[in-house]
């Protein structure tokens, strides 16, 4: 999607982009763009705060399609609670191409904390506050579940699916394709070498994730001794 504007394009059929205004804050995402709204919705009675961000698809995506998005996110929140913002899966239409909306609690932030490059952050942050280790090992108890058990990985290759955020807290924030479901590729002829990859690096991610739980609390040990 081309963007003359840093603001949601108008052609979004189910939102009015003059009356709420977006601004464009992420290109990074392998399937979607990302706006944030922060204002006040003022009504009759009240004023409320307003601060959600919206993803729209890159690709085309049937009602079906976008049924299985908010299924898989409903698995999310099942499993992660607060860990996971609380989201809205639309289907709608950009130039009459049927497309997937998420519209989502927002999230700000602070790091990749799947990122091995980020370690020299993550590590002593994590060693220094129990509730963040609680929130990764939480995740990682999930995210090794659906791998052994149900052979679903969860992407962790994305731009900051997994992050620590700047009211210091563990978010999952991807909302689309967020499950890779292994055993499809028993049953597909050729599979793309970047598809692959992502697999492999995800793996790899979630060990690096379990690692950093082991050495936070080695650390946070050896401080107390």
């Amino acid at each position: 999607m081309s963007q003359d504007q840093d603001k949601l394009p108008d052609n979004v059929s189910c939102i009015n982009a003059e009356a709420v205004p977006f601004t464009l804050i992420s290109t990074l995402g392998f399937h979607c763009d990302v706006w944030r709204s922060i204002g006040k919705i003022v009504t009759a009675e009240r004023s409320s705060a307003l601060d959600c961000v919206v993803k729209i698809g890159s690709q085309r995506c049937t009602r079906a399609q976008v049924r299985v998005l908010a299924k898989e996110h409903r698995i999310l929140k099942q499993a992660l609670g607060e860990l996971v913002p609380a989201a809205t899966f639309i289907a709608t239409h950009i130039d009459r191409e049927p497309r997937a909306l998420v519209l989502a609690q927002a999230c700000a932030p602070w790091f990749d904390l799947g990122n091995p490059t980020n370690e020299s952050e993550s590590l002593p942050m994590l060693a220094r506050q129990p509730r963040l280790r609680q929130q990764l090992r939480d995740f990682t108890q999930a995210a090794r579940h659906w791998l052994d058990d149900k052979r679903m990985l969860i992407d962790l290759v994305g731009a900051e699916n997994l992050v620590l955020d700047r009211n210091g807290g563990v978010r999952y924030v991807d909302s689309f394709h967020v499950f890779f479901y292994l055993d499809t590729l028993d049953v597909i002829d050729q599979v793309d070498d970047e598809f692959l990859l992502r697999i492999e690096q995800s793996v790899e991610r979630l060990g690096y994730l379990e690692w950093l739980l082991v050495q936070s609390s080695s650390l946070t040990c050896a401080r107390k001794s």
